[in-house]
């Protein structure tokens, strides 16, 4: 899985280490250890010269909690175990392991790991066994090579395949079998020392550690040596090999003991390692799978993914990855992760850094992401000494130079900085100093070291003695400071008056104004300015508010005047519709129409005289009439739709009173003559130039003619079917009393129909059907079993054909592992039946269904917000119990379905340490846990 090739390492690892990698000088720079917040940060580089500089200063930082995205596989790649990627020639290759199967899939990424992949299955290439786990891609210069390691018992292999001079190829396969002593191998590590090439494999079955010697070229037959039990593994499946200081260490993953153990070689790597169990702090592992390593601007982490929580843990071991107590932290399910079994080295996108995890049960790809922060205003440079800079957020941040990137001379120097903030002080904007009132102004802060106002005191407070603009400057122990201003006013109060009523009978608009400098403006009409505008009258009232509070408030009445223009209703005229609209401008006070309408506009519905007198709002009257003519509408109709039997000829007529006429037929008389079936139409206008049209249909009786219901119907088990006539009858009668043209038949017999047309011809039809036995499939109910070695399904049903979920065609199969099962029955009559069930197996040895969680979250985002043992199912609970750090009962029930959600009598409970005593009875017995575990807030 993890890629030790000198290349990845060489464009991944190198890019990320603290410490210089290089052939030449290395880079390095000058650079503060701490700042304030947005104060200016000067760098100055001292590396010797060089062709190109790139700096980060807000690169992905592995302290964060990653972001996921998870990409489904399926179905090109089946349950994904392991892989591994390399760049060949541009383009970046992974092939994926597919567990079940016994196949690989390669994945074609293009330019970029992030882009998402085409996939190609390459199958067994003719030579890999079932159940394959690890694989590594290898490059010697000249060739590229893959190593794979799996399959179990007799069938435990090491595979070779060689791809030549591209990934791309297609390779030779050369099955090794299981030399070393292998027995079911899970992981691969391969690296070159000193012109030698080696291999390490873990093996689950038998817990032990073997040895591949390859000499100095990979194409040769390897000698296995197996180191048998080392650090008393207990079924270990993921392994990752570092050199520190010319020593080469392998870090192994045991599963079943939830433990991690560093083999150290020394600098001999033949020599037989010593054993060193890891103690993580703060952290318990749940069923580990794999891990991997990076070492990151004097940091160095580890993460590790959990099969039975489908969690990642990330491990920081400080300044040394030889450190014997990494701190732990659970990081949760993200990215959708089930059943992880994987982990890839991580690589470098940009400012960012990726690893791939692999998800058995669901198909998938889960990618992780450190992304880049955005606190800087600058977030790179590629200049010798970078432009001066700020960060906008606190913390911790890495500034990286990467000197001749991608050169033999390449080196990377890195740094970390400290940004911390001062306090915020808010004074406000303006503060009211009202009269009678007392006004302090300013703000106490706990680890403040000195106050300056633009008064001269020296205090966190004062009291302004008159107004005006009041600054305070405030210096805190880090040695930041802030500083803020405020603005005093002392209001006087507010009277005013608009004065009499006005009556004003001119046009334009008539301004309203209220007294300047108030806090706020309330007019009747909702404007909330100190003047407005009005061209009407009416009743206006203003409210305005002092900034000390106090209202004020005034009505005024004004009667307005308009000079008003004469009154016209236009000329008389002839409409062409049943309703013509009449309306003049809506600037009089009253209306009123020869209708009896009191608006400024109505309608005809005549012909006739109409009049309107209209009075402006000094009660002048104007008034004007029209006479209006409206012209009758027209019709057409071709009358109804006719049905023929046999020859036929009809006159079809318009109306013949219209001006004009169209035909469908492009004939223009007022009548035409047809003999032929069809939609025929006509068009006329009137003269007022509107149109009118009619159609109508006519139809020929259809002739029946002979017809089949088709072939006999054989069925297998309950089955209805629709049997259908012919269209072109004119009556149905079927043999079940039916006069439909289609009829729902349900169970076998003999059915027939008679079909007749207009003109008196008929013709009939039968047809059977009969049903066949179906076979009968039951698995049985989903359950949990516990079991010792394996626990036998039947499919029943002697003599028939089989096809099992697990590819097997016998009757029966052996399960020993958690799943959902089907299988497919098809008897001797070709009838079909299936059945599927869902089990839960638990081996009675170690009991691996019934773990409890190590820490929970209850921060309500739907991922681990709840403390229990849900996922036990179905069992029956004698005591479930949760107590604090000082020995109070702080939870307890007796149902299985109840959680602890991290509050004490509704009060949330602090972060820290809890312990739990849980009795129950399982389908493996009687199950007792008793531990600690973390409430993360």
């Amino acid at each position: 899985m993890k890629s030790h090739l000198l290349i990845v390492l060489l464009i991944f690892l190198q890019l990320f280490w603290s410490i210089s990698r290089t052939r030449g000088q290395s880079a390095q720079f000058v650079a503060p250890d701490t700042v304030c917040l947005n104060a200016p940060i000067y760098i100055q580089n001292s590396s010797p010269a060089g062709q190109a500089y790139y700096w980060n200063f807000c690169a992905g930082d592995l302290n964060q909690i990653p972001t996921a995205q998870n990409y489904s596989v399926a179905p090109e790649s089946n349950t994904p175990v392991f892989m591994d990627y390399a760049n060949d020639n541009g383009e970046w290759i992974g092939l994926v392991v597919n567990h079940l199967s016994g196949t690989i899939s390669r994945l074609r990424y293009g330019n970029s790991l992030n882009n998402n992949p085409s996939i190609t299955n390459l199958g067994s290439l003719g030579v890999m066994p079932l159940y394959l786990e690890g694989i590594q891609i290898v490059h010697d210069g000249q060739q590229w090579f893959a190593f794979v390691v799996g399959g179990q018992r007799s069938q435990s292999a090491l595979i070779k395949l060689n791809f030549g001079n591209s990934l791309l190829n297609t390779p030779t396969a050369v099955n090794y079998g299981a030399i070393g002593g292998i027995d079911f191998p899970v992981d691969i590590s391969i690296f070159n020392k000193n012109g030698k090439w080696y291999a390490f494999t873990v093996s689950a079955y038998n817990n032990s550690l073997t040895r591949y010697d390859f000499g100095d070229n990979l194409d040769n037959m390897p000698t296995g040596i197996n180191f048998g039990n080392l650090g008393n593994l207990r079924y270990p499946t993921g392994i990752f090999g570092i050199e520190e200081n010319s020593d080469y260490y392998l870090y192994v993953v045991s599963q079943d003991d939830n433990r991690i153990i560093r083999l150290n070689f020394g600098n001999d790597i033949t020599s037989v390692p010593s054993a060193k169990d890891l103690a993580l702090v703060n952290g318990t592992l749940n069923a580990p799978r794999d891990i991997t390593l990076i070492r990151d601007c004097g940091n160095n982490f580890g993460f590790v993914v959990n099969a039975n929580s489908s969690s990642l843990m990330k491990l920081d071991f400080g300044n040394s990855l030889l450190n014997d107590a990494p701190v732990a932290t659970d990081l949760g399910n993200n990215g959708n992760m089930n059943f992880p079994h994987s982990i890839s080295t991580i690589f470098r996108t940009g400012n960012q850094l990726n690893f791939f995890v692999t998800n058995v049960r669901n198909n998938s790809f889960t990618v992780f992401t450190f992304a880049n922060c955005s606190s800087t205003n600058i977030p790179s440079s590629s200049a010798f000494n970078p432009p001066v800079y700020t960060y906008s957020q606190p913390g911790k941040y890495n500034i990286t130079l990467h000197m001749n990137e991608g050169q033999a001379s390449q080196s990377v120097f890195c740094k970390t900085i400290v940004v911390m903030e001062a306090p915020l002080l808010n004074l406000g904007d303006t503060l009211n100093q009202c009269s009678g009132e007392t006004l302090a102004i300013g703000k106490q802060f706990t680890d403040a070291s000195h106050y300056r106002w633009s008064t001269g005191e020296t205090s966190a407070f004062i009291q302004p003695s008159q107004p005006g603009w009041y600054w305070l400057e405030v210096t805190f122990r880090s040695g930041c400071y802030t500083r803020d201003s405020v603005f005093v006013r002392q209001p006087q109060g507010a009277t005013f008056d608009f004065g009499p009523d006005k009556n004003i009978c001119q046009s334009g608009p008539f301004t309203l104004d209220g007294p300047p400098g108030m806090l706020r403006y309330e007019w009747n009409d909702g404007s909330t300015t100190q003047s407005i505008n009005t061209s009407i009258g009416g009743t206006f009232y203003l409210t305005v508010t002092d900034s000390c509070g106090k209202q004020y408030s005034d009505t005024i009445r004004i009667n307005r005047t308009l000079n008003t223009s004469p009154l016209s209703l236009g000329n008389d005229t002839t409409v062409c519709v049943n309703k013509w609209p009449m309306s003049v401008p809506n600037q009089y006070a009253r209306y009123l129409w020869s209708n009896g309408d009191t608006t400024n506009f109505t309608s005809s519905t005549a012909s006739g005289t109409y009049w309107l007198t209209a009075w402006d709002i000094c009660d002048q009257a104007m008034s004007d009439t029209i006479n209006i003519t409206q012209h009758a509408p027209a019709y057409t109709n071709l009358g109804n739709d006719t049905l023929y039997c046999g020859n036929f000829s009809q006159t079809l007529h318009a109306n013949m009173q219209m001006p004009s006429f169209t035909w469908s037929t492009n004939e223009n008389s007022s009548s035409i003559t047809i003999t032929q079936p069809g939609i025929y139409w006509a068009e006329v206008k009137d003269l007022c130039n509107n149109t009118y049209r009619d159609s109508i249909t006519i139809r020929q009786m259809p002739k029946a003619s002979p017809f089949s219901l088709g072939n006999d119907i054989r069925s297998c088990g309950d089955s209805s079917f629709t049997l259908t006539g012919p269209s072109n009858a004119a009556t149905y009668v079927w043999s079940n009393n039916s006069q439909n043209i289609s009829t729902r038949i349900t169970s076998p017999g003999d059915y027939w129909l008679t079909i007749s047309d207009a003109c008196g011809n008929s013709f009939a039809d039968s047809i059977n059907y009969s049903r066949l036995q179906v076979p009968n499939v039951f698995l049985g109910d989903d359950t949990v079993l516990c079991i010792k070695n394996s626990f036998p399904l039947s499919a029943g049903n002697d003599g028939a054909s089989y096809l099992w979920s697990t590819g097997s065609t016998t009757q029966k199969i052996d399960i020993s592992q958690s799943g959902t099962y089907w299988v497919k029955v098809v008897n001797d009559v070709g009838c079909v039946a299936a059945d599927t069930v869902n089990l839960k197996i638990s081996m009675s040895q170690n009991m691996g269904l019934f773990q409890m969680p190590t820490a929970f979250t209850p921060n309500n985002d739907g991922l681990n917000d709840c403390f229990g043992i849900g996922k036990w199912g179905d069992v029956k609970v004698y005591k479930f119990e949760i107590y604090n750090r000082w020995g109070e009962l702080i939870f307890t029930t007796t149902k299985a379905s109840d959680c602890w959600n991290g509050k004490r009598n509704g009060t949330a409970q602090p972060s820290g340490q809890y312990a739990y005593i849980v009795v129950a009875e399982t389908a493996c017995g009687i199950v007792e846990h008793k531990g600690l575990f973390s409430l993360i807030r």
